[in-house]
């Protein structure tokens, strides 16, 4: 299982950003073959494979029994899968699953999508943990190492009291998405922030608009709108798994 589940999440975290690779412990341990898993003999998986044969989806998981039979708790333990099709039907075998009255699951979306699978979407309890901390050294390297989603020229002033991303950069933006940034010094600035702002705001999931209301970042309303669009990724930023 271990195998399959790599090959599944190594497709999955190429469409997502945030996340990262797995390795052979990790998922010997989200499939319960860890030395001293104590529910390692309880784990069970479904995948789904398309009328081709192709292997879309994987779904690990343990059922917590309860005082009441007909009301156990289903713990997933991983789920990952490559398109909606497949996602939507290993969601469905949870929540159908016979004599299960709660599924648990972590390291999903802040919106978790399967909360309009279900008639009562109050049903649905989605709470905010830390997980995934990024903190920007280079700032040509990380603002160059992803795509955008449209065109844009603007100078950034980062300002860092360790001095790694200290300055005044030009980030360059083709309409194709790809990005060049280098030293600005004979431009004036439109964006001033701090480090951890710009590193909140690289991968796309939070907003350089609402970052200004908390005074971590302060330009025109204009380029901030613009920002806003030339980050915002395809797919919601995502670490799916613990590190």
């Amino acid at each position: 299982m271990a195998d399959r589940l790599s090959a599944v999440h190594e497709r999955v975290r190429l469409q997502r950003p945030g996340s990262v690779p797995g390795w052979d412990g990790r998922w010997r341990g989200v499939a319960g073959l860890a030395p001293g898993d104590k529910s390692g003999e309880k784990v069970r998986a479904v995948s789904y494979r398309t009328a081709d044969g192709d292997e879309t989806g994987i779904l690990v998981y343990v059922i917590d029994e309860r005082d009441d039979f007909s009301a156990h708790d289903l713990e997933v333990r991983a789920i990952f899968a490559v398109d909606g099709e497949a996602s939507a039907a290993l969601w469905r075998f949870a929540l159908e699953h016979d004599l299960v009255g709660r599924v648990k699951a972590w390291l999903q979306p802040a919106v978790p999508p399967v909360q309009w699978m279900v008639a009562d979407r109050r049903a649905v309890t989605a709470t905010l943990t830390d997980h995934h901390w990024l903190r920007i050294l280079d700032v040509p390297g990380a603002l160059a190492s992803r795509r955008y989603a449209a065109g844009l020229d603007v100078v950034l002033r980062v300002a860092d009291p360790l001095g790694f991303a200290e300055g005044t950069w030009n980030l360059r933006i083709a309409e194709d998405g790809e990005a060049e940034v280098a030293p600005a010094s004979d431009r004036p600035v439109d964006v001033e922030l701090t480090v951890g702002a710009l590193s909140s705001l690289l991968l796309g999931g939070v907003r350089s608009t609402e970052l200004a209301l908390a005074g971590l970042v302060h330009g025109d309303a204009d380029v901030l709108a613009s920002l806003d669009r030339v980050f915002a990724p395809e797919v919601t930023p995502l670490l799916d798994i613990w590190y």
